[in-house]
């Protein structure tokens, strides 16, 4: 039996539609990210899922993320960064995802905040690169994240995802895993 591209993606968005429950309200409260999902054949999708914490002043910046790209290049998903000594946050819808080798491009729209220097409406992006599953028997390094860029003008997700710059400042002390697929 043959899926068509076409239910395969009413599907996706039907399993993605159906899941109504209500938002949480920190990080703490959120699920974990959500179950890989490996989409391929003629889908042809591209997955970044996952959630990472470093240092931030005396508590944790966690960056939770789940962003799909399909195959025509349509982006959907979000981003939370949050602040875990202040309770500060902000969520980003994505709206452009590129994927190139084991780095992910990954920017949006801020839609949600309690931090009042982050404007909603504005343009956030992060860069996230994918080196496996962080195990220090095999000495694997831990994924690498830079910082998320905030209150950018409406185009600049676009030039973000096309570019691909590395400008912008990488993490340190990283823990969790964000997944490319």
């Amino acid at each position: 039996m043959r899926i068509t591209r076409q239910a395969a993606l009413t599907a996706v968005v039907a399993s993605l539609v159906a899941c109504d429950a209500p938002a949480p309200t920190s990080i703490q409260d959120a699920p974990s990210p959500r179950p890989t999902m490996q989409l391929t054949g003629e889908l042809g999708a591209a997955v970044v899922q996952g959630q990472v914490s470093t240092p931030s002043g005396a508590g944790l910046r966690t960056v939770t993320v789940f962003a799909m790209q399909s195959a025509s290049g349509q982006a959907t998903g979000s981003y939370r960064v949050e602040f875990s000594a202040t309770g500060l946050y902000f969520v980003t819808t994505v709206s452009c995802v590129d994927i190139v080798g084991n780095r992910a491009f990954i920017a949006g729209h801020i839609t949600e905040t309690n931090i009042p220097v982050v404007r909603l409406g504005t343009v956030s992006y992060f860069y996230v690169s994918d080196n496996g599953k962080p195990h220090p028997v095999d000495q694997v390094p831990a994924d690498v994240m830079s910082t998320a860029k905030f209150n950018d003008p409406l185009g600049e997700d676009v030039v973000f995802c096309t570019q691909h710059p590395l400008s912008l400042p990488v993490l340190s002390g990283l823990t969790g895993d964000i997944d490319i697929r």
